[in-house]
């Protein structure tokens, strides 16, 4: 466990938990539907940060997805399954250096072809 900072006096998180005054922001690869950041998020809020932002560097244009805020956004791709840059598809594809949309039957292709 860390050791909890002291607050400056007449600050917000004066005689607070450590976990109730910080400022939070939660990293994601990717936000499909919006279900898990928007479970995640609300579990952080429960803990009282002075603030909480959510990034990440995908959003896909769903229709149906559940609102969620998104302060700091990379890029909006179209609905469909995408690999590399950290992401992949059964333990393939991860290692390539830019986002491809996969498509089933054939290699992965650039996002933007």
């Amino acid at each position: 466990m860390a050791p909890r900072r002291a607050a400056r006096a007449g600050s917000p998180c004066a005689g607070s938990a450590a976990s109730t005054c910080a400022a939070a922001t939660l990293l994601e690869d990717i936000v499909d539907s919006g279900l898990t950041a928007r479970k995640l998020m609300n579990r952080l809020r429960r803990r009282g940060p002075v603030n909480l932002a959510l990034c990440t560097l995908l959003r896909k244009r769903i229709a149906n997805g559940v609102p969620v805020t998104i302060a700091y956004q990379g890029f909006e791709i179209p609905d469909r399954f995408v690999v590399g840059y950290g992401m992949d598809y059964a333990e393939r594809y991860r290692n390539l250096r830019g986002v491809y949309i996969l498509s089933f039957g054939c290699d992965a292709r650039p996002a933007g072809h």
